[in-house]
């Protein structure tokens, strides 16, 4: 009996083997091409790269935000032409990871640019914007609605005012997406 058990442990292990065999020979299909970590790699090179072109740069990094550690982009743009293809690699690259960080000094950022970025929601993580030096104004910082996080903003140099960022500040305070630790205007520099 002995003598059996072990021949039938053989043959299910050979079946097991087999079986093995035949699922990843018939399954190769599925692992043909780049992994997703490959993808994201390279997604997150082309962004890099396109930012790097403009004069920038696009970090990813980890960051401790309200208490969770988070990954998140820090995108600098300081004096580059900012683009149509560049909002939209941006609101891309918001889409796996939130932008923390964006300072646009001195470039060409456009009021309809920002309120582009804002209604695909690449403000609402955003704890530091720098727009000092730009063409932005009061008009284009009401139009800022999901700016829930913002807690530096420069201004100095550019058509806003203290007044344009109150508003934003007061419409960042009572948003019930604003999380309570940050339910305080922010900092602002004029």
């Amino acid at each position: 009996m002995v003598g059996q058990t072990t021949a039938a442990a053989m043959n299910r292990g050979h079946l097991w083997v087999l079986a093995a065999a035949l699922l990843f020979t018939g399954c190769s299909d599925f692992f043909e091409g780049e992994s997703e970590y490959e993808q994201v790699q390279k997604r997150n090179q082309s962004f890099n790269g396109l930012l790097t072109e403009a004069g920038g740069s696009a970090v990813l990094k980890g960051e401790q935000v309200l208490g969770f550690q988070d990954a998140g982009w820090f995108i600098v743009l300081e004096g580059s032409t900012i683009t149509d293809e560049i909002i939209t690699a941006i609101i891309e690259a918001n889409e796996k990871d939130p932008v923390f960080q964006i300072r646009l000094s001195k470039s060409t950022i456009t009021n309809e640019q920002l309120e582009k970025l804002d209604e695909a929601k690449v403000l609402e993580k955003v704890f530091v914007m720098d727009l000092s030096d730009t063409e932005i104004t009061d008009d284009g910082l009401d139009k800022l609605n999901h700016m829930h996080c913002i807690s530096q903003l420069n201004l100095k140099g550019s058509r806003a005012t203290a007044d344009g960022a109150n508003r934003l500040g007061q419409r960042k305070i009572s948003s019930e997406l604003t999380p309570a630790p940050l339910k305080k205007a922010p900092q602002v520099e004029i």
